[in-house]
């Protein structure tokens, strides 16, 4: 070690003291650093686990991690190479050159870094390398590379699951008795299989979808605690399990592969103990193989007769209301009530009645129209419902969800009254009243065209002669943003009874809902909460110049016939009006849900009451939200707890797929992410869960108890969708169990397909917002298989001569709908 100047320079010398000085001794300090050490623990994960040296990771943004240490135990970081193993270049990052930087770490602890997003992909095999820094010096070399492979795909369900003491889907062992289960991954990755005996747990009300059965009777995620795990030998596994009871069991196993990937779960129902031992089969319908849903949906096209629908007339003062007998001793015209009042010594009368039908190639007796009776103005609103029109005095009473087709026949008699004397006819007029409601499933409005129409009169029947003033005008006694009156295309006032005036006039008026005076903003979340029912009433005055008659107000009721408008939560839609006595009609296509459209048309044949069958007897929808959420429905009913009841699969009397249950894998369509999709077995149950008449659903809408009701599913009429060994697609009735009892029939569970099942009402939400379904109105279904060869009410169902597809459509069929989407 020696001491020398800057510089040679004479000016630049140097004095120090000598070290026998008292101060400032002479010293010679020097600052020294070891380098780091190579790294000692290079791993990549999650989950951190190598096979033959290669790490796995189940991401691709996975951490890379390396141990390093300093001599002098400095802190240190790790810089962390990644290449393409097979390209042998670098990814990117920030730094370039496939360079990611650690933070620093105390010497000995584990410095890691995150491999960017974007760079690795999914089956490829990477390396990376390491070398580590102290703050002064780098280790003079690289680590050797470590490979790891991306793997973020997880195993499929294990491809056999298989035991002869407990076959599938059948009755074998007991309880007590021990059975060998043996597992077949095919996956030659799978390092294990995790396995759990009856750990099926109906989901929470708030998980599932009504869509969706399957995903209502299965966690999606592993529950922690309860899975065993055992090793895999060249992909496959066993292990023994002991059923505690008789009855349905389950036992689930998921393959693990080398990244801890888990796989998917598969079901493996049985019953424990002998069961029926049945040959027979009461029901055997043979069905066409599915076809693939185009993705639209239907629903019945058409009127339907409003439900007691008998219009009559009220007097809107104090009035008599008994019939009163012409001077001929006859009882007035028609079927309908006269309602009078008596003014001095005339007594005024109106009634309303039908209008007349008349048989194809009838004359109208001595009323034949005369001319002028159609003459229409230039300014005429045309109708807003061209079929009520279109079909005349026929279409008076029919309706659908949206649509009305009103008419009477309204008789105005002033008749002299006297002590000593008979009645006396003094004056008729006679008119046509035509009527026409719309309502719109997306607005508040209610739109309203009339056609006022003079008739001719009986020979016996005097005109009123002069003026007849007529006011006729929908009701609305509460709810209303407006108080609703006709637009006439001209005056109406008549210059006295037909023939003397049979001009016509034809108006519009449109009644909204206020919801403001609902106060909706602070009512409840049930749909009972959030609608307003509108009577389609109207008042009519008329006014003669008769002498002594004064103005008659006329209520025209139509008994309880009403219009609803309603801002329920049905998919977000604004606020609209529809009839709730219409009960839409839901259409299953046999020919795309062969197995789900028997199984309904069977069931509603059964049930008591032909419950769902047709208009006239319809199921009740019970809207249903997941929990958490607000409940549209009265009882608050949530998601799923009528499901759980009969297609539950936990429990002695869980739902257990048949063994046969047919699958049909090219229904569903592949996707990126599962280019391969298949079928899966399951529980289809009638009536529906989303209605009133469940088998799981305690009350009715009134109520009353439902009596549907039963304690679970196998207290249903058991059925399958499955394959003879010739081929050919049948429904029939489920010999695992004992034969159906017809007289005690309260609901159906069947096992098919889940596609089958499921996509028969995948597309329902779009029915219930097309017709604004509401907790409780009636629906019902359709399949057109009522007529189609099959005697539905007989004690054994068997019907055969479906297997090459069902029959056309008769024409007295009723018209569907066009496809929607």
């Amino acid at each position: 070690m020696g001491l020398r100047a800057a510089t040679d320079d004479v000016k630049a010398r140097k004095r120090v003291n000598s070290a026998n000085n008292a101060a400032n001794q002479p010293k010679l300090s020097g600052t020294y650093n070891y380098r780091p050490s190579d790294g000692t623990n290079r791993q990549a994960g999650a989950p951190f686990k190598s096979y033959a040296g290669v790490w796995a990771v189940n991401t691709t943004t996975p951490t890379l991690r390396d141990t390093f240490t300093d001599p002098d135990g400095d802190k240190v970081n790790g810089t962390f190479q990644v290449y393409d193993a097979a390209t042998n270049k670098p990814i990117t990052t920030p730094v370039g050159e496939g360079l990611i930087v650690s933070d620093f770490v105390d010497s000995g602890k584990p410095a890691s870094v995150t491999v960017p997003a974007g760079q690795l992909q999914d089956g490829k095999t990477y390396k990376f390398r390491t070398n580590a820094y102290d703050g002064t010096h780098y280790n003079l070399s690289w680590s050797p590379w470590t490979q790891f492979v991306v793997d973020t795909t997880a195993p499929g369900a294990p491809a056999r699951m298989t035991s002869t003491t407990y076959p599938e889907g059948q009755w074998g062992g007991g309880a007590g008795t021990p059975g060998r289960f043996e597992v077949g991954t095919g996956d030659d990755g799978a390092r294990e299989v995790r396995y759990r005996v009856d750990g099926i747990a109906d989901l929470d009300e708030g998980e599932g979808a009504l869509d969706d059965p399957e995903t209502a009777l299965r966690s999606p995620a592993l529950r922690a605690g309860v899975w065993q795990s055992i090793a895999t030998t060249a992909g496959n596994a066993a292990f023994e399990v002991t059923p505690g009871a008789e009855g349905s069991h389950y036992v689930e196993a998921a393959t693990v592969d080398r990244a801890d990937n888990v796989g998917e779960v598969r079901a493996y129902g049985f019953r424990a103990g002998t069961g029926p031992r049945r040959t027979n089969h009461i029901i055997d319908i043979a069905l066409p193989k599915p076809r693939k849903s185009d993705g639209t949906w239907r629903q019945v096209d058409g009127t339907q007769p409003i439900p007691d629908w008998s219009p009559d007339a009220v007097i809107l003062e104090p009035a008599r209301a008994d019939s009163v007998k012409t001077p001929d001793g006859k009882v007035a015209r028609g079927k309908g009530k006269e309602r009078c009042e008596d003014s001095g010594n005339l007594r005024i009368c109106s009634k309303i009645e039908l209008r007349e039908v008349l048989k194809p190639g009838a004359e109208a007796p001595e009323r034949d129209k005369a001319t002028g009776a159609e003459t229409r103005a230039d300014a005429t609103p045309a109708p807003i419902i061209p079929y009520c029109s279109r079909t005349g005095p026929a279409a008076d009473g029919a309706f659908t969800r949206t649509q009305a087709c009103l008419g009477y026949q309204y008789t105005y008699r002033a008749i002299e009254i006297s002590s000593n004397q008979p009645p006396k006819l003094k004056g008729v007029a006679v008119f046509d009243i035509e009527a026409q409601v719309l309502t719109d499933v997306k607005s508040k409005d209610i739109k309203f065209w009339a056609r006022f129409a003079p008739r001719p009169l009986l020979p016996s029947e005097p005109p009123v002669t002069g003026s007849i003033k007529v006011r006729f005008d929908p009701t609305c006694d509460f709810g209303c943003a407006n108080s609703p009156t006709f637009d006439w295309d001209g005056p109406m006032t008549l210059n006295g009874s037909y023939p003397t005036d049979p001009h016509e006039q034809t108006g519009t008026a449109v009644m909204t809902w206020d919801t403001a005076l609902d106060d909706l903003g602070n009512a409840g979340p049930h749909d009972q909460d959030r609608q307003r029912s509108f009577p389609i009433d109207f008042r009519m005055q008329i006014d003669t110049s008769l002498d002594g008659v004064k103005q008659q107000n006329v209520k025209f009721e139509n008994g309880p016939f009403t219009a609803r408008c309603d801002a329920a939560n049905i998919n977000n839609m604004p606020p609209g009006c529809v009839f709730p006595a219409n009960n839409p009609g839901w259409v299953i296509d046999p020919a795309t849900y062969s197995a789900a459209a028997v199984h309904a048309e069977l069931m509603a044949a059964k049930l008591p009451g032909y419950v769902g069958s047709d208009y006239s007897t319809p199921l009740h929808y019970l809207p249903m939200t997941k929990k958490g959420k607000p409940q549209r429905n009265r009882f608050d009913r949530s998601d799923q707890e009528n499901r759980r009841v009969i297609c539950g699969r936990s429990g002695a009397t869980g739902f257990v797929p048949h063994d046969k249950t047919a699958l049909f894998d090219y229904l569903l369509t592949p996707k990126p992410n599962k280019p391969d999709p298949k079928d899966k077995p399951s529980c289809d149950e009638y009536a529906f869960n989303a209605t009133y008449e469940s088998g799981g659903m305690p009350k009715n809408p009134d109520g009353n108890a439902n009596p549907y009701l039963v304690s679970n599913g196998e207290q249903c009429v058991q059925t399958y969708e499955g394959l003879s060994d010739d081929g050919t697609l049948h429904l029939r009735d489920d010999r695992r169990y004992p034969e159906p009892d017809w007289t005690k029939a309260k609901c159906g569970r069947s096992s098919m397909s889940l596609e089958v099942n499921s996509g028969a009402m995948r597309l329902f939400s779009q029915f219930v917002s097309a017709n604004r379904l509401l907790d409780a109105d009636g629906y019902y279904v359709w399949t057109g298989l009522k007529a189609a060869g099959c005697d539905w009410t007989a004690a054994k169902v068997i019907c055969d001569a479906w297997a090459n597809g069902f029959p056309e459509r008769s024409r007295s069929a009723p018209k569907l709908s066009a496809p929607r989407r």
